[in-house]
């Protein structure tokens, strides 16, 4: 029998330390209905082709080896209190920014994540892309004036 999307996002909330492990299907629905500080692992070799990722509260994400994100875009919003993490994700873009760090209004503070030991490049062979990291500021009364990004041990 398969296991839905909900059922296994919510079965990974009885154990605080257990990961909660997706697959290239799923990881977009899962992303849109974990809770926020769940911790989620992409496992090795999975290829997320032409998709936004969007994560829209902190969470702690960590892809195994040789997990590629290409043409797509990683888009990150509102933490709240916490700082969201992504990391060992390669991303592999052209043209449009790779990661776009952008408030949605939801909280009045403004997103903080981190990237660890990420890799941003270029999709196409031998050409550089123009932009690969956004962060945007916003300027709603009683919100802070932009959001973080922190990259550590990324290139």
């Amino acid at each position: 029998m398969k296991t839905s999307v909900f059922q296994a996002a919510f079965s990974a909330l009885r154990s605080k330390h257990a990961w909660l492990t997706v697959g290239a299907t799923t990881i977009v629905d899962v992303l849109r209905c974990a809770p926020e500080g769940e911790r989620i692992l992409i496992r090795e070799g999975t290829t997320l082709n032409s998709m936004q990722l969007i994560c829209m509260r902190a969470l702690d994400i960590r892809a195994e080896p040789n997990v590629r994100l290409n043409d797509g875009k990683l888009i990150l919003q509102d933490t709240g209190n916490r700082v969201g993490v992504i990391e060992g994700l390669t991303i592999l873009h052209w043209m449009e920014a790779a990661v776009l760090v952008s408030g949605s209004g939801g909280h009045a503070r403004a997103p903080r994540w981190e990237l660890r030991e990420c890799s941003i490049m270029s999709s196409r062979r031998n050409a550089r892309s123009a932009t690969a990291i956004n962060v945007h500021s916003s300027r709603h009364p009683g919100q802070d004036a932009g959001g973080s990004l922190r990259l550590v041990d990324c290139t």
